[in-house]
């Protein structure tokens, strides 16, 4: 007489039971999920794990903050479980240190000190920067936060009855330029679109050098200048803008690609609070002189240029340029920050106005932000099709 268990197959894993599933990959039949996870079977059920929540990533749409989780979760992984490029790196950053001699280090030669850092090390080190994070032996931090002298001089002045002299002691100073009319060539009348160039000048100013701790003019002549000139299309293409939501949104978007090129980091929080600095810049230290910041930070961003000019002129070939830029392209892009800071000196009138609209800008810019950011923390996933199962049972 046949049994039922006669008449029905054995689980191909333990033998010792009827199967009740079949692997959807290998169509092994098993009878338990222990059975499927065997060490005889783990190669083909680790594989399906795999292909399974890759394709469930490629469908789901999921919240900012959950890949910001799952983002968190992989650098842990990474950091437990290093990749082969690190490990093969036998020695540390204190015996490559040794290799020189930090207390003889010269100015001229940090570079060698920069040399001797792996990519991922230079990475942390920039962010380490950027918040504030650099500490010396007693715990005290080595990079304090910068603050912009747009904001600091006009609160100042603010609280002191407006004493105009402040600014002037707390602002770069403003550079002597040519009369208005005599930078007009022949026969060329002074275009209105002037303003909206000047905003798209303005803003890659002001976002790098708070990206630069406020040191962009001084220790970074070089990457400041070179920065600001690929961030403004006006200066780098001589472009003409029509409206300053224009002239803003070229530079916002030009000013990504730089901070993406240059590696460095930048929120898009950062990208839209740079807006109302510009505004604050054409708002100036009170009415009657509202083009003083403009003129400032202009004339902070020439020297920037001038002193990246005179460096390349001390190389032999001064047309070829460092790799950024070329002297002959400095020179160009100097006449021009000298322009706009004759004709702002000129524009008590209109500065207001244009103030305002990048006010107005900056509010919209905002909102949107933000009701992206609460989009994007809502939202709930809601499949489609359901999954698929991940043990198909026959019947």
């Amino acid at each position: 007489m046949e049994t039922d268990l006669d008449s029905k197959p054995l689980c191909s894993v333990c033998k010792l039971k009827e199967f009740k599933y079949t692997c959807p990959r290998c169509n092994i039949q098993y009878c338990s999920t222990s059975c499927y996870k065997a060490p005889g079977h783990f190669a083909c059920s680790e594989s399906f794990y795999q292909e399974w929540f890759v394709q469930e990533m490629k469908e789901r749409k999921v919240s900012f903050s959950e890949q910001e989780r799952v983002l968190s979760m992989l650098q842990r992984v990474e950091e437990e479980t290093p990749i082969d490029e690190y490990m093969d790196q036998a020695s540390t950053l204190e015996e490559r240190l040794q290799a020189l001699n930090l207390s003889s280090l010269k100015e001229k030669d940090t570079e060698k000190l920069w040399d001797i850092l792996t990519p991922d090390e230079r990475e942390r080190f920039k962010a380490a920067v950027q918040k504030g994070e650099i500490y010396d032996s007693s715990g005290c931090s080595l990079t304090q936060p910068w603050k912009p002298w747009w904001t600091t001089a006009k609160s100042l002045i603010e609280d002191i009855n407006k004493l105009k002299d402040i600014s002037s002691a707390l602002c770069p100073k403003i550079i002597k330029v040519p009369e208005l009319m005599s930078l007009l060539p022949k026969g060329k009348n002074l275009s209105p679109l002037v303003a909206f160039n000047l905003v798209n000048t303005l803003y890659p100013y002001v976002l790098f050098q708070r990206l630069y701790n406020g040191c962009g003019t001084s220790d970074f002549v070089k990457d400041f200048s070179c920065c600001c000139i690929k961030a403004s299309l006006f200066l780098d293409q001589n472009q003409t803008f029509l409206n300053a939501e224009e002239a803003l949104n070229s530079a916002i978007r030009f000013s990504a690609d730089t901070c993406q090129n240059e590696h460095i980091s930048v929120k898009e929080a950062a990208l839209t609070e740079t807006i109302k600095d510009v505004g604050q810049i054409l708002t100036g230290p009170a009415e009657d002189k509202m083009s003083d910041y403009i003129c400032s930070a202009l004339s902070d961003l020439h020297f920037a240029c001038s002193t990246h000019k005179r460096s390349l002129k001390k190389n032999s070939n001064t047309n070829q340029g460092d790799g950024y830029t070329s002297a002959k392209q400095l020179f160009s892009i100097i006449k021009k920050l000298e322009f706009l800071i004759s004709w702002s000196s000129h524009q008590n009138a209109c500065l207001p106005l244009l103030a305002m609209e990048v006010f107005e800008i900056y509010k919209q810019k905002k909102a949107e932000l933000k009701a992206f950011l609460e989009i994007s923390q809502s939202v709930v996933r809601k499949p489609n099709t359901p999954k698929p199962p991940l043990i198909q049972e026959i019947n």
